[in-house]
């Protein structure tokens, strides 16, 4: 049976730059990605539950099937804490962490 490939893009956001993040299907992890990185996981065709998380903040999850032979491509966002100032103040409050996101790419 030809596997499918999970594939996984992160950019040098400010963020959480030094932190790698995990990445996991159906709970079970793929691996981890760091800054400016892009990591592909062949896995088999089915229907699997992707979830990324650093540290203590998770991402929402997101369900999709994959298929024999298909590329399912993902970017991994860092919401909110974009600027020195709001991760500061984040910080210090506790309020508006940032928090890993996957934007599926379709092409």
């Amino acid at each position: 049976m030809k596997k499918g490939t999970l594939k996984f893009i992160r950019n040098n956001e400010w963020a959480y730059r030094h932190a790698k993040i995990n990445i996991k299907a159906n709970g079970k992890s793929l691996g981890t990605i760091s800054r400016n990185e892009i990591k592909e996981f062949e896995i088999d065709p089915g229907e699997y539950n992707i979830q990324i998380n650093q540290q203590f903040m998770k991402s929402r999850s997101v369900m999709v099937p994959i298929a024999e032979g298909q590329i399912v491509t993902f970017q991994i966002k860092i919401n909110d804490g974009e600027t020195f100032g709001k991760n500061f103040m984040s910080l210090l409050t506790g309020i508006g962490m940032p928090k890993p996101e996957l934007e599926r790419i379709r092409s």
